[in-house]
């Protein structure tokens, strides 16, 4: 899925299992079935490879995991002149 306004902005996901971070860069799962599974942080200004960062985890467990990113971010992607959305002209 992609941004129709932002070409950088993009989303696709192959699970059931996903979520947003709220703006305290948390997220709960509840009711993961007990399974290995590869938890992917993704971003799209994350400097790291395919921008996100993977780690293998195992459910269910009995503990609350915290996952802390340390890694480098790119600076905001530039927005382009409006010249590129000329079909917008007359509305």
């Amino acid at each position: 899925m992609g941004c129709n306004v932002h070409d950088w902005m993009s989303v696709v996901v192959d699970t059931p299992f996903y979520a947003v971070t709220n703006l305290q860069g948390i997220v709960t799962f509840e009711h993961l079935p007990a399974d290995d599974f590869k938890l992917v942080v993704w971003h799209p200004q994350l400097k790291m490879s395919d921008n996100q960062q993977v780690k293998p985890v195992h459910f269910p467990s009995a503990n609350t995991m915290t996952i802390t990113l340390q890694a480098d971010f790119d600076s905001i992607p530039s927005q382009q002149s409006l010249d590129e959305f000329e079909f917008l002209e007359g509305y």
